[in-house]
């Protein structure tokens, strides 16, 4: 029997977070926090962005 597209979907996102694909890891507390505080903590596969490519980003919507 075929899957719909949304339970195909579902289960390939949950193959990668069960494999561990970087983009798929949870933000700590702290990274949290911070975030919301206007100072987010980004990454970029194994690499930490520069913060100065985010300053003056606390309170932007889009």
């Amino acid at each position: 029997m075929m899957k719909n597209v949304y339970e195909q979907v579902e289960g390939k996102i949950d193959n990668l977070i069960v494999s561990q694909a970087d983009w798929t890891a949870s933000a700590t507390n702290e990274e949290l926090d911070l975030a919301r505080a206007g100072r987010p903590i980004l990454h970029f596969y194994d690499k930490e962005v520069p913060a100065e490519w985010l300053n003056d980003i606390k309170g932007k919507r889009e």
